[in-house]
């Protein structure tokens, strides 16, 4: 379950404003959210999400790549992870511009 702190105390005699209420709000620390507080209807786009910079924190899972078999790597083209099979015996790992390729 999520925690709201914020420590804020009204006097018996103050008056509760909604701009009072918006500054609780808006200086209130939010922890400890878990996927179960997040409504499933929420819809949240990807857009909405911090970058992920810690490392150790993307699994490779993550990456979009059409098809994947034993052997196979994948390396980013400048604009996107591309799967690149295993070779054949006697072949050798060649980098070209920046983009690797099998060679006999």
């Amino acid at each position: 379950m999520a925690t709201i702190a914020q420590v804020q105390t009204f006097t018996a005699s103050e008056t509760v404003t909604p701009a009072k209420l918006n500054n609780i709000a808006g200086t209130a620390t939010v922890s400890a959210i878990v996927n179960a507080d997040i409504d499933a209807a929420a819809a949240i786009a990807d857009t909405k999400l911090a970058s992920i910079t810690t490392a150790g924190k993307v699994n490779v899972t993550a990456l979009t790549v059409t098809s994947i078999a034993t052997g196979d790597m994948i390396y980013y083209s400048g604009t996107a992870w591309v799967r690149l099979p295993i070779g054949t015996v006697g072949q050798t790992l060649k980098v070209s511009d920046g983009i690797p390729a099998w060679v006999t």
